[in-house]
């Protein structure tokens, strides 16, 4: 279930993956992938997920403790929304560094010619998938999209960008909660092999409620959509899951079936005053009303991050209620951390050992270990 991809330029990715990404906004909050994902018609998020630090000194620390190249960390998001109608370009959040190299600020049009050069000079990181998003959905907005629609736009999608071998259409697909995750995948299969991608290997999966603290029941179901899928895809394709990789989750996300997750949990939790605690949680630093704060037990937990460099959380926790940079790189090395975790464990065959830990660990995620184990009875019948 678990394997690597190569990309069409040859670059093989190896799962489990977690995709750091930024958003350069107040607090940490913004708008993230699955926000985008609700306008109609075709989106281009040409995210290239680079942790992202405006303060040459913490770029430098984390730097060191990964042992990267500069360039590799100093290049954010650049998202790209296309207006159908308008027959345009925009851009979210764009990086000043990349900015320049276009055709001025946001919301202005890009040169598509100068993007296309701007791309191939880039060097992805070691967490990172550059990628292109297709959103195939039916609209409530006053043009309603239907499939002959769809097929127009995909078309149009593979005829600007047919030069651009280094990426790919990647589907997302995306579902109400009483909609049917089959009927959904289906049709997109079905549209790619109108447009002759019957072969196509990449697909992602959309939350369709974006944040952490979502109800359980909809949690559900994204952890059953993100198992259906891989049922129908089968284990040959690459299933990028958006907007559903808590920490507490990501473990299950991988067993159930993805070969990737998104994260902008290390900086928004930070902005929150809130700190991963390794093998654990985010907790509440402040006691936050609704958040979980860190508990005695939690608090003797060692940390081996640049900034805890040793010490126990509680040693160290006015430091990430004074500093919010250094609550983002605790969190990243966190994150970053787990994903060498996480390949260990499924080398050893632990992975299913380490998603019900996570989930017991975590009071309000407990309930979901039922499909968990449903899942697993499953696959082990299988084997």
């Amino acid at each position: 279930m678990i394997r690597s991809f190569k990309l069409p330029n040859g670059k093989e990715l190896h799962t489990p993956k977690i995709l750091l990404t930024y958003t350069n906004v107040e607090h940490g909050m913004g708008v993230k992938p699955w926000e985008y994902m609700k306008v109609p018609g075709l989106l281009f998020p040409l995210n290239f997920l680079y942790p992202l630090f405006e303060d040459g000194t913490i770029r430098q620390t984390l730097k060191e403790f990964l042992n990267l190249q500069e360039e590799t960390i100093t290049l954010l998001d650049c998202d790209l929304r296309y207006t159908p109608h308008k027959k345009r370009f925009y851009t979210i959040n764009i990086d000043a560094k990349l900015k320049s190299l276009l055709t001025g600020p946001k919301l202005e049009k890009i040169d598509v010619e100068k993007l296309k050069e701007t791309i191939f000079t880039l060097k992805p990181d070691m967490f990172s998938i550059p990628y292109y998003s297709i959103k195939f959905t039916d609209s409530d907005s006053e043009v309603r999209n239907t499939n002959d629609a769809n097929m127009r736009l995909l078309e149009e999608f593979i005829s600007i960008f047919d030069e651009i071998k280094e990426f790919c259409p990647i589907p997302v697909i995306q579902v109400g909660i009483r909609e049917k995750i089959e009927d959904k995948v289906n049709e997109i299969l079905d549209l790619l092999g109108e447009a002759g991608l019957e072969e196509h290997l990449f697909f992602a999966y959309g939350s369709h409620v974006g944040y952490p603290d979502r109800p359980k029941k909809e949690t559900r179901h994204d952890l059953l959509n993100i198992r259906r899928i891989r049922e129908i895809l089968g284990d040959d394709r690459y299933l990028h899951g958006f907007g559903i990789g808590s920490y507490t989750l990501v473990p299950a996300c991988i067993y159930l079936g993805v070969s990737s997750v998104d994260s902008t949990l290390w900086s928004i939790k930070a902005g929150m005053k809130e700190i991963i605690v390794p093998g654990v949680a985010a907790r509440s630093l402040r006691g936050s009303k609704g958040r979980q704060f860190l508990s005695k037990e939690e608090s003797t937990i060692t940390c081996d991050c640049p900034i805890c460099n040793g010490r126990k959380i509680s040693d160290v926790k006015s430091t990430y209620l004074d500093d919010e940079k250094k609550g983002r790189i605790h969190n990243a090395w966190v994150q970053i951390k787990d994903v060498e975790m996480l390949t260990e464990a499924i080398k050893q065959k632990k992975l299913f050992a380490i998603c019900k830990e996570r989930i017991e660990r975590d009071p309000k995620k407990k309930s979901l270990l039922e499909v968990l184990q449903h899942v697993h009875t499953k696959l082990v019948s299988l084997c």
